[in-house]
């Protein structure tokens, strides 16, 4: 299979503030905004259960996460993304969220030789203010359908390239 439902499960010692989502529990940042917690643990259906570690940094709006095979010759990282909405004319906005998933493999040179290169996954989510949690959770879900159907749509998109 190329891809694999992929269930989260953070896990902090704080409680589930302003959380809907029954898979895992944030925790609150020193701003009073919801956060991931300090680790995520993925289970998928054909990898055994991976703990990834909050990776410092100073940037807003922004979570790293490293795994556990994650070096410095070879990352294996996992970047959540969001942007608030900014109200504009007569519209509230549109909240952004992205997940972001970078794993560096060893691939084969034109020369016989090998090197790294990054192979990334990305899905990202643009949803007006004003949207209820089931058409959030909707659009969440045709995206995981989608994602699920790797004869149908993953791999000739993938592979062949054949839209």
């Amino acid at each position: 299979m190329l891809f694999s439902i992929i269930i989260i499960e953070c896990q902090r010692n704080y409680e589930c503030n302003s959380i809907r989502c029954s898979s895992y529990r944030g925790g609150v940042s020193r701003k009073g905004k919801t956060m991931l917690g300090s680790t995520i643990t993925l289970t998928t259906l054909v990898d055994p259960e991976e703990v990834y570690t909050r990776w410092a940094t100073n940037e807003a709006n922004k979570s790293h996460y490293i795994g556990p095979s994650h070096s410095a010759v070879k990352r294996q990282i996992i970047n959540f993304y969001r942007t608030s909405a900014k109200k504009s004319g007569n519209s509230y906005g549109v909240e952004k969220a992205a997940i972001k998933f970078t794993l560096d493999i060893d691939v084969d040179t034109v020369d016989g030789g090998t090197t790294v290169a990054p192979l990334i996954g990305e899905v990202s989510f643009a949803m007006p203010v004003g949207a209820t949690d089931a058409q959030k959770l909707a659009l969440i879900n045709k995206m995981l359908d989608m994602l699920a159907l790797d004869t149908a749509v993953m791999e000739p998109l993938l592979q062949t390239l054949d839209l």
